[in-house]
């Protein structure tokens, strides 16, 4: 019902899929910070001694003696990583549930094989990537290898292209099939 309803107003597919990532953006944002407001409050006793809030500065304070002046680059490129892992993560779901529903029976098992098929695919693209972008197989690494201020910027710079592309390639993807293949039957 709220499907045909929506694809009958005059408006781009792209921007239906755009405000609804948009919304479930933000309810996903406002569903954290609910749930993180109660753990703390609930456990407000046992969470904030003084001895815990001695090593939390510890630990920012390694943390910054560590990148130093990549700290608030890094800073900044972990915000829009989160941004972009958490758009490619409701894109994957859309992506899933319009290839799912070009099947004829069965589209809600369609759309969670589809779910499956896309994440196996990404993830094993992002293990192929990294191990091309740090250039070494999984039997030479060493197990306390520490990788430096500007290998984790790297690292981070390539992190947030890759999840772009995928973004990208999920919005794409569901707004072809959208636009091109809509059954609304």
């Amino acid at each position: 019902d709220e499907g045909y309803l929506m694809f009958t107003l005059p408006v781009q597919s792209w921007k239906h899929i755009l405000s609804k990532l948009t919304a479930s953006m933000l309810w996903t944002i406002a569903s954290g910070f609910v749930a993180l407001c109660s753990i703390l409050i609930i456990s407000s006793k046992d969470i904030f001694t003084p001895e815990f809030l001695k090593e939390l500065s510890m630990v920012f304070n390694t943390i910054r003696e560590y990148l130093g002046s990549y700290t608030s680059l890094v800073g900044f490129e972990v915000v829009v990583l989160c941004i972009l892992s958490l758009s490619t993560t409701i894109l994957t779901i859309y992506a899933a549930i319009s290839l799912g529903h070009l099947f004829n029976k069965y589209k809600l098992l369609a759309s969670f094989g589809m779910y499956i098929v896309l994440e196996t695919v990404s993830q094993i693209l992002m293990t192929v990537f990294i191990f091309i972008f740090w250039n070494q197989n999984i039997l030479g690494m060493e197990v306390n290898f520490i990788p430096s201020a500007s290998q984790i910027n790297s690292f981070m710079l390539f992190t947030i292209f890759y999840f772009g592309a995928i973004t990208t390639a999920y919005f794409t993807l569901t707004n072809y099939i959208l636009k091109k293949k809509l059954n609304l039957e």
